[in-house]
């Protein structure tokens, strides 16, 4: 775009280089084109935000609900574990408790 905005520039100073219209025509163009992709960037630049923004909500979201989940199952298997052990101590417990009265 500079190119021709230089070359339109030089002809419109240097008229004897040539018409300097048909170098304006096609920097126009080039400055419209030039504008219509600035504003799809600017569209697509808010939409890849936004979609990062959607992105990291739904990370952090997981992160704070996946360590409760993995706490629920793991108090949940320990408590399963803990409960075998209560009853294993609790059963011989009392065999221990029986034998005690037996020698009484």
């Amino acid at each position: 775009m500079r190119a021709l905005q230089l070359m339109v520039q030089t002809y419109t100073e240097t008229p004897n280089f040539g018409d300097a219209r048909k170098f304006q025509q096609e920097l126009d163009i080039v400055s419209q084109k030039v504008h219509q992709l600035e504003q799809d960037m600017t569209i697509l630049t808010r939409d890849l935000d936004l979609v990062e923004s959607k992105m990291n909500l739904n990370m952090r979201h997981s992160l704070l609900a996946t360590p409760s989940r993995s706490l629920l199952s793991m108090n949940t298997s320990n408590s399963t574990v803990s409960d075998k052990r209560d009853s294993v101590s609790f059963g011989s417990e009392v065999d221990g408790d029986d034998s005690n009265m037996d020698g009484d």
